[in-house]
């Protein structure tokens, strides 16, 4: 985008304040514009970061599961965080799991169709953005059946919800 270049206002050689006053105006608006172009481009310039998602395994995708046995999946929360993943939202698992029960989990959320952009561990586009890789992970929200209810009907209407907002 050209920038423009407007020429500085001519002093009038009148004492009239109406005439004062209105080339006042009109500088004050010229300066705003200039602020606001620079602020367009400033903002065209940052990329957009996509949501961040840390979701926990058992009892979050997994409903009635208790350590190391799976339960039964809870579909209607996999099939809303791979619609939400679809949508450029960055997943992170979650979870308490490791050595050969972590690699499980992941195995298991992959046959459900459900893959992960990290696992127990911050994205590189936040380590990047915190200058440093740091013990908790970086989200916007935290799913975890021990903080984010989202049992029944009303906690399904509230995940979507978020869905539908990205």
């Amino acid at each position: 985008m050209p920038r423009t270049v407007n020429p500085p206002l001519i002093t009038p050689k009148t004492d009239n304040p109406a005439v004062i006053m209105g080339l006042k105006l009109m500088e004050q608006q010229r300066k705003k514009k200039e602020q606001e172009e620079k602020k367009k481009v400033k903002e065209e310039k940052k990329p957009k970061r996509m949501p961040i998602w840390a979701v926990d395994f058992e009892g979050t995708l997994t409903v009635r599961s208790k350590f190391p046995d799976f339960g039964k999946p809870n579909v209607s929360v996999i099939e809303l965080l791979k619609m939400a993943r679809s949508q450029g939202v960055r997943l992170i698992l979650w979870t308490c799991r490791d050595g050969k029960y972590l690699t499980d989990a992941v195995e298991w959320c992959k046959d459900y169709g459900l893959e992960f952009d990290a696992v127990n561990e911050n994205i590189p586009e936040a380590i990047e953005y915190l200058g440093r890789d740091t013990r908790k992970v970086l989200a916007d929200l935290y799913i975890d059946d021990k903080s984010f209810h989202f049992w029944g009907e009303e906690g399904e209407q509230r995940l979507w919800k978020l869905v539908q907002n990205l």
